[in-house]
């Protein structure tokens, strides 16, 4: 199931986003509206600190998933950055996919993106693409001793 799927339907089942730990027990996972939605580590087999530890990472890999990320303009000096956790995130989206859906998916948020564009650049943007992709396939060909 895909991630935009599950925070879908965990509206559907009535759970309100963002979740946060529970006010009266920090390994309960609740609703932004205090409701429960579930108990971490209930047989106490690990000792607090770790259950404590991965209810929190839990809460904010639910509301990380469940957070649309907007942003009216950009640091120039952020861009770099920004980009290398979106290919990061892409890349653990589409890992183990068909390669030519990834491309044709990616193509079209491209798309989508450049219909939003006061004046989009198309021959510039390909042009850019298609040498970071390169960058990246011969990088990761030399890390993997194949290049």
């Amino acid at each position: 199931m895909r991630l935009s799927a599950i925070i879908v339907r965990l509206a559907e089942l009535g759970i309100k986003l963002p979740v946060q730990t529970h006010v009266d027990d920090s390994t309960t996972i609740a609703d932004a509206d205090g409701s429960e939605i579930c108990v971490i580590d209930p047989n106490h087999q690990r000792d607090d600190s770790t259950v404590f530890e991965i209810t929190a990472l839990l809460v904010g890999l639910i509301n990380v998933a469940s957070t649309p990320v907007a942003k009216t303009s950009l640091d120039p000096s952020d861009i770099g950055a920004e980009a290398v956790d979106i290919a990061n995130e892409l890349g653990a989206v589409l890992q183990g996919r068909n390669t030519a859906a990834c491309f044709i998916a990616l193509s079209m948020v491209l798309g989508a993106s450049a219909a939003m564009a006061e004046r989009p650049d198309f021959d510039g943007m390909m042009k850019r693409i298609e040498t970071g992709a390169r960058d990246s396939f011969l990088r990761t060909m030399r890390e993997q001793g194949r290049g």
